[in-house]
């Protein structure tokens, strides 16, 4: 991490009261979630989820990530619950990872998907929209899946 790195929480908010936030480079959030995909891969099973519910209170929470691949939630008549936000096809193989949003930071999005054994992860930072991130983010991982093929650049070493 950058020397001017200063992680404060893993939601990214201001710390109420205090004004203290995270601030954080690309490549320092690039690096975390590195890090937490090399130690914890499990963590796509959650994040690549469209919904959950919490069980003992039935509120539902709808995941803001607009790139993750919707067709197998679609209900019988063919519409997505709550769907006035969320993009009609999203990007293959997107399975994560985090959205974010401050006034001082902007709207960001630290994206990965995996294809053909390929993992990629990809940061923007500063956008002017929400949708302007999940445009940028599929820019660049297409570029990155186009310029890298097949192949691994995620190795865990855990074998």
């Amino acid at each position: 991490m950058s020397t001017h790195a200063n992680f404060v929480n893993s939601h990214g908010l201001p710390l109420d009261g205090r004004g203290t936030e995270s601030t954080l480079t690309a490549e320092d959030t690039a690096l975390l979630g590195f890090y937490l995909l090399q130690h914890f891969p499990e963590v796509v099973e959650l994040t690549k989820q469209p919904f959950f519910s919490l069980s003992f209170t039935n509120e539902r929470f709808i995941n803001t990530n607009q790139l993750l691949e919707r067709e197998d939630d679609w209900n019988e008549n063919g519409e997505w619950p709550d769907d006035s936000f969320l993009m009609e096809v999203g990007m293959p193989g997107m399975d994560g990872l985090k959205t974010g949003y401050t006034r001082a930071a902007g709207y960001a999005f630290i994206g990965t998907a995996e294809r053909e054994g390929t993992r990629l992860i990809s940061v923007v930072m500063r956008t002017s929209s929400s949708s302007e991130r999940f445009k940028q983010t599929e820019q660049l991982l297409e570029a990155g899946f186009s310029h890298y093929g097949n192949g691994s650049l995620l190795t865990s070493t855990n074998d």
